[in-house]
């Protein structure tokens, strides 16, 4: 009997250690920003080649690896908050509208948050085109 006692507390001990570190040991998703100034013309449409380059890097990453996106769209101070919004919204759309051709994830990877003129590039002058741009915020 002491002997089975001497047995069994050892193995049970091992199994609380692994356990314990099995529980404690977590995976961190490793998170990324990429910031692009982009412009798009009347149609809603990009028109910079070196950004849609890396928009189609981006659609092909989320496409193979189902990476989760936001598309946080940021422009410069206008007329009113509305229309800074609004044209967020335009971008972030123009954005997500090139991607989805080149991989169908897109569409349920990626979501936008147009946040208009908030947390400028150039503080000192808020009308700056330094502070539209967009800023891809995934999960590896």
């Amino acid at each position: 009997m002491k002997k089975a006692i001497l047995i069994i507390i050892p193995v049970l001990w091992l199994a609380a250690c692994r356990q314990t570190a099995t529980s404690n040991t977590t995976t961190v998703a490793q998170k990324s920003t990429i910031v692009l100034h982009i412009d798009v013309d009347t149609a809603g449409n990009l028109t910079d080649t070196t950004v849609k380059r890396q928009l189609t890097d981006l659609a092909l990453r989320i496409g193979n690896n189902a990476d989760k996106v936001i598309i946080n769209s940021y422009t410069e101070q206008r007329a009113t908050q509305e229309e800074s919004v609004a044209l967020a919204a335009k971008q972030a759309n123009a954005v997500k509208a090139f991607m989805l051709p080149i991989h169908e994830r897109v569409y349920y990877n990626v979501g936008i948050d147009a946040k208009g003129f908030a947390k400028p590039i150039d503080a000192a002058n808020p009308a700056s085109l330094a502070n539209r741009r967009i800023e891809i915020v995934y999960l590896n």
